[in-house]
């Protein structure tokens, strides 16, 4: 900002120097210094504008990034539970075929119980 100033003062000196006069310089600054300010102060105010417009575009990215960062956490923690609920599903269905199948394992159980009973009368577990 310093060195538009320092510019513009340079280049409204050549124009006094051209000019072949103090006076013209003086009365050339006096005339147009409101325009001058007029138009930086303009400049000024469009810059803070497009920098605030530039920091809201830039939160808003920010934000809409965190949106899906948690969505995407939402949907692999919802995989991970549907998982889950499949591994259940497939013990719980296990487990009742099992509760199912114990009356014949049992049954089998039995028989080999009783042929180890008459076995053991028999002396089949006895040593030679």
């Amino acid at each position: 900002m310093e060195e538009t100033l320092a510019g513009l003062f340079f280049i409204l000196l050549i124009i006094g120097i051209i000019g072949g006069s103090i006076d013209f310089i003086f009365n050339f600054i006096f005339m147009h210094l409101p325009i001058i300010f007029g138009i930086l102060v303009f400049f000024i105010i469009i810059y803070s504008i497009i920098k605030a417009d530039n920091q809201k575009q830039k939160r808003l990215k920010e934000i809409e990034q965190e949106r899906k960062l948690k969505e995407a956490r939402f949907k692999q923690q919802q995989v991970k539970q549907e998982g889950y609920y499949k591994d259940i599903i497939t013990l719980v269905e296990e487990s009742i075929n099992l509760f199912e199948s114990l009356p014949q394992i049992l049954e089998i159980a039995e028989k080999y119980l009783n042929q180890a009973e008459v076995d053991f009368s028999d002396g089949a577990f006895t040593p030679f």
